[in-house]
């Protein structure tokens, strides 16, 4: 071999190597997942947001509470959960989700079950998925409940067993996997036959389930571990929480803090914009991010619906997400090294979500209003299911036209019949902008105006119960409980430009 063509191979090598090495994921800088209830689906991004992508978009729909489930399959291939709404005395679950690394759906079917009650993948490494759900709607009564086995790769239903309990908690014991033997175990406690009777129930994955007399002293229900759960959750009402290494920790009270154990400085971090108190830090593997958990105590014991965000030790990352439940995952976590980012759709630069520039804290009472004071709150009058009009709050002329895809009922949560919703209402008269919030939304709308009338381009991950565009219209700011976020006009321009 000549040493012309050694130099040249070796230089190929060291070529591909450094090709190879490009491929690997950066672990200075790993991904997170979250729902967005913003968009809908699921975001999946660095923690700065750039490398963004959205899977799920016309699967999961947007505006639900958040998710629960079990997230990511072993294999990394697949992302199962349910719909989770907090409504009035607890939460409700409903539709299931599964699909693939593409954001197509899985076992489509699965849409038809209108309450999920437990998603399970198998603990072994199969993509093996056990959904526990019921056709009715009522919350507290389980009757008519069915267990399916789903092998995710095939799109195959294994095994399926019915299950008439009134309450699951009481009547099922947890699920006992036996994948040597291609088998689950579990144990029931009938309540509307058979009543003192126990059963054994094998569902093996060739379809045969097998169905056997037992004793009480084979039977834990459910319930036992639900109560071990909301032992574990006490920190969430304290604050403490202490990074995996044990280098970060925070305690009491409440303030977003935390202190380095090894040097005793107490570091402060950005606030959420919507002054929360129950807390929860999820670190990063190297501990140079944590995503953030926060949410309001509730009357009677809980937390409300979780505000979730992104920061860093150093305090020097702040970024706001969304509103999700409090079920982690899937509602929101770092992305497993299973799931292979080179099979997702490719991210773009900058992040899906649009982020404020920044935020301003503040505090205060806050109701609807206009940037000035004197000049009441306007009102939305709907005209029908596709068109809505903003009035003037004094004469009621009309003042903007919205085209809707849907206008918001009148009889809608926080609006009395025969009265039309108060909004909030900023005019960019230079770039024909319209920016509202109102209190059916839980974000900013951002209109345009075009083929006279306004047309909905965008959404903000903001409240906005006030809404002002300043300095020559080049920044829009939005109240939200504990301060302003401040957006950049020209961002939002880009953001609103066809693709």
């Amino acid at each position: 071999m000549t040493r012309i063509t050694t130099i040249l191979l070796i230089l190929f090598t060291l070529g591909s190597t450094a090709q190879s090495l490009q491929a690997q994921p950066d672990s200075s800088k790993p991904y997170l997942y979250y729902y967005s209830q913003l968009l809908g689906g699921l975001i999946i991004e660095h923690p700065d947001g750039s490398d963004s992508r959205q899977i799920a978009a016309d699967v999961i729909p947007p505006n639900m509470t958040g998710l629960s489930g079990p997230g990511w399959s072993p294999s990394g291939k697949y992302f199962a959960a349910y719909r989770m709404d907090y409504v009035e005395n607890g939460s409700g679950a409903g539709t299931p989700y599964l699909i693939d690394l593409n954001g197509k759906s899985v076992a489509g079917w699965l849409t038809t079950v209108v309450r999920t009650l437990s998603m399970q993948w198998s603990p072994t490494g199969e993509d093996t998925l056990l959904v526990i759900g019921t056709f009715s709607s009522e919350r507290y009564i389980d009757f008519g409940t069915f267990g399916w086995l789903i092998d995710a790769q095939h799109d195959k239903v294994l095994a399926e067993y019915g299950i008439n309990v009134g309450m699951l908690a009481y009547g099922m014991s947890e699920i006992t996997w036996d994948t040597a033997h291609q088998q689950i175990v579990f144990y029931l406690r009938p309540d509307t036959y058979n009543v003192g009777d126990y059963y054994r129930v094998t569902m093996h994955f060739d379809g045969t389930i097998v169905r056997e007399l037992t004793t009480a002293d084979n039977f834990m229900p459910l319930s036992a571990s639900l109560h071990a759960k909301e032992d574990e959750d006490v920190g969430l009402y304290t604050g403490d929480n202490i990074s995996p290494s044990g280098t970060y920790k925070t305690h009491g009270d409440h303030l977003p803090t935390i202190t380095d154990t090894r040097t005793a400085k107490t570091i402060e971090l950005p606030r959420n914009t919507q002054a929360t108190t129950c807390r929860d830090y999820l670190w990063s593997k190297n501990e140079q991010f944590m995503i953030t958990v926060d949410g309001a105590l509730v009357a009677g014991g809980g937390c409300g619906a979780a505000v979730i965000g992104i920061t860093n030790p150093q305090a020097s990352l702040w970024r706001e997400l969304g509103n999700c439940s409090w079920y982690y995952p899937p509602c929101v976590g770092w992305l497993p090294q299973s799931v292979d980012i080179q099979s997702l759709p490719l991210g773009a630069p900058k992040p899906l979500q649009l982020d404020p520039i920044k935020i301003e804290y503040a505090s205060g009472d806050i109701i609807f209003t206009t940037a000035s004071a004197l000049i009441p709150p306007m009102h939305l009058n709907c005209v029908n299911d596709s068109a809505a009009n903003i009035l003037d709050p004094k004469t009621n002329v009309l003042l903007y036209h919205l085209k809707y895809s849907r206008c918001p009922s009148l009889t809608s949560r926080f609006v009395f019949p025969n009265q039309t919703p108060q909004i909030a209402v900023a005019e960019d008269t230079d770039h024909h902008l319209l920016a509202t919030f109102s209190d059916w939304d839980s974000y900013v709308s951002i209109w345009k105006f075009q083929n006279e009338q306004y047309e909905h381009v965008l959404k903000l991950n903001s409240q906005g119960f006030t809404l002002e565009f300043t300095n020559h219209n080049t920044y829009l700011r939005a109240r939200n409980f504990a301060g302003w976020k401040i957006y950049s006009v020209a961002d939002i321009l880009a953001a609103t430009k066809p693709q």
